[in-house]
């Protein structure tokens, strides 16, 4: 297929499959991602690391594989994991699955990037299966996240316990080679999910976080949770000393965690300080649940684009790169106001990119509106395909359909977040459109929606048709 068809300002790799983003840092002046990569095929095989830099997370240059599963620790394959910055060098912490008789084992293993090569340990793995000093599956054992405080070193990694449950096992270290088991920091008994994967540990405006990704989660509309896997956050306290973390409880539901991003298109997400002292966000864009890559496509798999982070009320509030703001700023665009029942429809060849920011204004009483208080934005394109995000002010609820998309929007292809007002009754959709995905970021980031989807690619169009009695704001900037 024709690059054409790639995102424009989300990573995807150039040939194979692609999952969870690794090793994500900033290193000799750019920023490195490496990921969960197949270079033989579109779908999940043996993992290697790829790998690409950027100097400004929206343009990225790719790089040579990192990591081929080629050693005696990881010949089974290179799982996911993450980077830590120090003397000048990069040192990569990942899993290494390797056979124990009949079984695959994981085992967590060290490389070192000196900015010239990348080179693996020569005695890994530097933690193994019988340095984890409670009962635990030695098949699901993964995920390392590795940082420094003070003169110590410590990783966090997740197991799956013997009643099938995820946990993540802190482990300390004075040298980045010789480890020892702590504690238990966090995990679920049944209330979030079953193993749980991809942790990431860091302090944010006076609070520590801990971020995973939980599978095998029941649908909870209180939570926010949905069916399958999940990816949420925790804020809180982690005392260092006694490896313990004291979460906050959450006052809208009385619960510890809360959902990164209500799409179906948000996994393992992992973050990273910039040089400037942002946190940033990265994430595999798509869902183990629905595969969606069309026939003949020679690559799958996309990331977000990254997110600034912040702490506001404990609520982790997300925001698009300012590295993105930039670019957008000076580029040409329409505003407006859409009224009730009126269509708007922006049209251009090869047109998918764009950023529409639409502002509701939600009727007071139940008598001002009836069910049919909602508005519409449809992309389509010139062979009948189409996606739909629906407000309905009714529900409260943002709706996503990709069902008339290419593959018919794979296995899972609807899903909603509700929607809250704000105090003058004003809600704010900003949804930021690239050539597969759209990421919504709702007042200003209090919850983030994103979604894949493949139309035809040639002429689009983007449709907004509004019952709403008080009419729409919008601006959209055409992004080039």
């Amino acid at each position: 297929m024709s690059n054409k068809f790639k995102p424009k300002f989300h990573f995807s790799c150039p040939k194979g499959w692609m999952n969870d983003p690794n090793g994500f840092s900033f290193f000799k002046g750019e920023f490195h991602l490496y990921y969960q990569h197949n270079p033989e095929d579109t779908k999940w095989g043996p993992m290697h690391w790829g790998h690409a830099t950027s100097k400004d997370l929206l343009h990225w240059k790719e790089q040579k594989i990192a990591l081929y599963p080629d050693s005696s620790a990881d010949n089974e394959g290179c799982f996911s994991g993450t980077a830590l910055i120090e003397n000048d060098c990069q040192y990569l912490m990942y899993t290494g699955v390797s056979k124990d008789g009949s079984e695959n084992i994981q085992q967590q293993c060290l490389a070192v990037n000196d900015g010239e090569k990348i080179s693996k340990f020569s005695d890994n793995p530097v933690i193994r299966t019988s340095d984890v000093k409670t009962e635990f599956c030695k098949t699901d054992f993964r995920d390392p996240k590795i940082w420094k405080d003070g003169n110590t070193y410590y990783c966090a990694a997740v197991i799956k316990k013997t009643d099938n449950n995820g946990a993540i096992a802190l482990f300390t270290s004075t040298d980045l080679i010789n480890w020892q088991y702590k504690n238990i920091i966090a995990e679920t008994k049944g209330e979030m999910g079953g193993m749980w994967e991809c942790p990431d540990v860091f302090k944010l405006d006076g609070k520590d976080v801990i971020i995973v990704s939980p599978q095998s989660v029941k649908a909870d509309s209180e939570k926010g949770f949905h069916d399958g896997n999940n990816s949420v956050y925790m804020t809180g306290t982690l005392d260092m000393d006694k490896a313990v973390f004291t979460p906050d409880v959450r006052p809208e539901n009385n619960f510890t965690a809360a959902e990164l991003d209500y799409g179906i298109d948000f996994y393992a997400p992992q973050t990273t300080e910039a040089a400037d002292g942002r946190r940033i966000m990265t994430a595999w864009l798509q869902a183990w649940e629905s595969y969606l890559t069309p026939e003949g496509n020679d690559w799958s798999g996309m990331m977000i684009m990254p997110r600034e982070l912040v702490i506001k009320n404990n609520c982790l509030i997300q925001k698009p790169v300012s590295e993105y703001e930039k670019m957008v700023e000076n580029l040409p665009f329409l505003s407006g106001f859409i009224y009730k029942n009126m269509t708007a429809r922006f049209t251009k060849d090869n047109y998918p990119q764009c950023d529409l920011t639409l502002i509701a204004r939600i009727p007071d009483t139940k008598a001002e509106n009836p069910d049919n208080e909602q508005f519409t934005v449809t992309v389509s394109d010139d062979k009948g395909g189409s996606v739909d995000l629906n407000f309905d002010s009714n529900k409260m609820e943002l709706s996503f359909d990709r069902s008339n998309s290419i593959n018919n929007g794979g296995a899972i292809n609807r899903r909603s977040v509700a929607v809250t007002a704000s105090k003058n009754k004003l809600v704010t959709f900003r949804f930021i459109f690239d050539t597969n995905s759209c990421e919504c970021f709702i007042n200003g980031g209090e919850k983030v929606f994103t979604n894949a989807y493949f139309l035809n690619k040639n002429v689009r169009k983007i449709t907004i048709d509004s019952s709403l009695t008080y009419g729409l704001n919008f601006k959209i900037i055409n992004i080039k």
